[in-house]
């Protein structure tokens, strides 16, 4: 019998961790390390300090494999907005560039169910981490 709990199952896993080398380990918030350890504050200090003078980065609001979402008010314009920053990696070419052409293509709609793309960039820190700013729409 195969499941998640069985010891065929088990060993492909243990088979796959031994031969399949990770080549980067993405920091980000609410992220662990390797060791299990809660990373915190590494992105979020990076981009405040980076957009200081266009948006007061305040918290994340979401996060996933390639990207994550910090709730900010745009000191311009008095207005809460959204900002998606790529977690940047050395060895993720083809995300910067998949993360780049989402920011083409959001920036050229324009649907009244789509937010629009209000500003976008790109800052160093450790290699460069593409953004994007869209307006805040709680839920």
């Amino acid at each position: 019998m195969t499941g998640p709990g069985s010891v065929k199952t088990r060993g492909s896993v243990a088979h796959l961790q031994g031969t399949h080398k990770v080549e980067a380990w993405i920091p980000g918030p609410n992220r662990r390390s390797p060791s299990g350890e809660r990373v915190v504050g590494d992105l979020i200090e990076g981009l405040r300090s980076a957009l200081a003078d266009r948006y007061d980065v305040r918290r994340e609001i979401g996060a996933g494999g390639m990207a994550s979402v910090f709730l900010a008010t745009d000191l311009r314009h008095e207005r809460d907005v959204a900002i998606k920053v790529l977690l940047a990696a050395p060895s993720i070419d083809r995300g910067a560039d998949r993360f780049r052409q989402e920011i083409r293509l959001a920036a050229g709609l324009t649907h009244p169910h789509i937010l629009p793309v209000l500003d976008s960039g790109v800052y160093d820190a450790d290699g460069p981490r593409f953004w994007y700013a869209t307006p805040y729409v709680e839920g």
